[in-house]
């Protein structure tokens, strides 16, 4: 079978002290995906860092995001410190956004799990959350989680229309 190539915007906020991700990191997340979202190779391209916050704290904070998000034909992501959870007190691992006609991630460096860009390029091309403890898009999953084949098809789909773009 045929790999689905996929460009990544990556756009990583700046701390005090110079980005807050470096490339090894960033490596190893793109890695991630691509090993678990078996059948799609994802390349990482740099993006601009200019506006963009080094953490998200409000739904403003990631609708804000969208202005970043060109319409090019990649997937947008966003590095940031972290990003508070919008329905409770606290922070999580990233999340797949929607704001206007624009949809991106956003991964926190401080709280991301290593499939945490895997897990939310699987929301990103079509996955919803499942309950299965060893499934890669179980909130809650265990180390290593995977796709079944019902879900591999479903990404291949949405990653073939949205590289048809």
């Amino acid at each position: 079978m045929l790999a689905l190539a996929i460009v990544l915007t990556v756009h990583v906020a700046a701390g005090d002290s110079g980005p807050i991700a470096d490339d090894a990191w960033l490596d190893h997340e793109v890695a991630t995906a691509t090993e678990r979202l078996d059948g799609v190779d994802f390349t990482r391209s740099a993006g601009s860092i200019d506006g963009m916050p080094d953490a998200i704290a409000t739904v403003n904070d990631r609708d804000a995001l969208a202005t970043l998000a060109a319409d090019d034909g990649t997937v947008h992501v966003f590095v940031v410190e972290r990003v508070a959870d919008k329905d409770k007190d606290g922070v999580i691992g990233g999340v797949t956004w929607e704001h206007g006609r624009r949809r991106y991630i956003i991964v926190s460096h401080h709280d991301a799990r290593e499939d945490t860009l895997a897990h939310e390029l699987g929301h990103f091309f079509g996955l919803s959350h499942t309950d299965d403890p060893h499934d890669l898009m179980t909130p809650a999953r265990e180390p290593g989680g995977t796709l079944t084949d019902a879900q591999r098809t479903i990404v291949r789909r949405h990653v073939a229309s949205f590289t048809r773009r």
